[in-house]
């Protein structure tokens, strides 16, 4: 019996959920605790002051999503599931590493 193929939205789904679970692992180990979205908790701005360097450091960065990492974005990343949904809607995944600006420079030149 053939397996049936997972809609559009199902795959859309399972990596949003693949990113949220990476980014709490990321705000356990940069918060020293866990944060659930029940319990309507918010990092404060020393864990903040963890959390975005980490996320930054794991995801990577480049010129082009240099903006994500400002500080008029820290709104963005009270909670894992905030922080969630704005890296998802700019094209962050769980399986991607974004190549900061020198590994993009390597590979154009490795291309050439």
């Amino acid at each position: 019996m053939a397996t049936k193929r997972r809609s559009a939205k199902q795959r859309e789904a399972e990596k949003r959920e693949a990113l949220l679970q990476r980014i709490q692992d990321i705000y356990s180990g940069a918060c020293g605790r866990a944060m659930d979205e029940q319990d309507d908790c918010y990092a404060s701005p020393s864990e903040l002051s963890r959390v975005v360097p980490a996320l930054q450091e794991c995801f990577g960065t480049n010129q082009k999503k240099a903006f994500i990492w400002s500080p008029h974005n820290l709104e963005h990343f009270e909670n894992p599931f905030s922080a969630t949904d704005f890296l998802f809607r700019h094209d962050f995944r769980a399986d991607e590493v974004w190549m900061s600006d020198k590994e993009l420079e390597e590979q154009e030149h490795k291309d050439a």
